[in-house]
């Protein structure tokens, strides 16, 4: 992709374009197929998933293709346009939340506190802050209920925090510097990843299961074991660890995946914002990311 529009538009952190071939843009290959029509075969293709429904004799290309060529008509009327700081839904649907940050899910399960007085521990056992993208895998899947799973884990990213919503008076910061280490640790503990065990009750709604054994939290401090063939390399030795094969935390952490085998992926964007370099000329990875000489 080329461009031609000034790199300082690039300051919120994002990678700046480099690939500079001539091949087609996305947009212009996706050109003329309408967000309608997008949401609607994607929701076609999620409906036909979830209840075990294949297309004989058509591969997923060209399911995706016949799908976006011949939307139907979404399952539910359009919202109005409102400036209300709210959850709107079409008629005939509701939402509720359920895991709200600060959600105790694992460890002593400490209690939310309005007033902001949770320790960085209380946070590292509750749900984090900004929640972004969700996989639910269903533990009873394997009692015969499939996909109509009403037990399972809910698993989903925390991409970024309001540090002034951490603590009763907001960051503690002394000459532009921060003096608290525990505010630190409790922003370092709502970044990164929940593991929510969750059951549909009697009435209908979800709710968390107390004192799970699957509840967990991974922050921004977590110690991770690097594996695959990046394992090892010299580009991941660090004092932390010099062999290249050990890591901590994930932090930003935006969209998702899944694999086949029931493993949850994390995505991070805009990292390069955590970080900062007073080098006079930085490498060409840290320019390239937009590493900054604050953060």
């Amino acid at each position: 992709m080329t461009t031609d529009k000034d790199p300082t538009l690039f300051g919120n952190g994002d990678e700046l374009p480099s690939n500079h071939s001539d091949n087609p843009h996305i947009n212009d290959l996706i050109k003329g197929i309408s967000r309608r029509q997008v949401i609607g075969g994607g929701m076609a293709m999620g409906m036909l998933a979830f209840l075990g429904v294949t297309m004989p004799g058509a591969g997923l290309a060209g399911q995706a293709n016949g799908l976006l060529k011949r939307p139907g008509r979404l399952p539910f009327a359009p919202v109005a346009v409102t400036r209300a700081d709210t959850v709107t839904v079409p008629e005939g649907f509701q939402a509720r939340a359920f895991i709200p940050w600060g959600t105790p899910i694992c460890g002593s399960y400490p209690a939310y506190r309005e007033d902001g007085t949770n320790s960085a521990q209380d946070q590292a056992e509750q749900t984090g802050m900004h929640h972004d993208g969700m996989h639910y895998f269903p533990i009873d899947a394997q009692n015969g209920k499939g996909h109509n799973s009403e037990h399972g884990l809910l698993v989903l990213n925390h991409e970024y925090i309001d540090a002034p919503l951490l603590h009763p008076n907001g960051p503690t910061v002394v000459d532009g510097k921060r003096t608290m280490p525990e505010e630190v640790r409790k922003e370092i503990n709502a970044h990164g990843v929940s593991v929510v065990e969750i059951r549909r009750n009697p009435n209908g709604d979800w709710e968390v299961v107390g004192n799970s054994k699957f509840g967990r939290r991974i922050t921004a401090a977590t110690p991770m074991e690097i594996q695959g063939p990046a394992r090892g390399h010299a580009l991941l030795s660090t004092r932390y660890s010099p062999e290249g094969t050990a890591t901590r935390g994930t932090q930003n952490n935006c969209a998702n995946g899944f694999t086949p085998w029931g493993t949850y992926l994390t995505c991070e964007e805009n990292w390069a914002g955590y970080f900062a370099s007073k080098d006079s000329e930085k490498p060409r990875e840290l320019s390239r990311y937009g590493v900054g000489s604050n953060s």
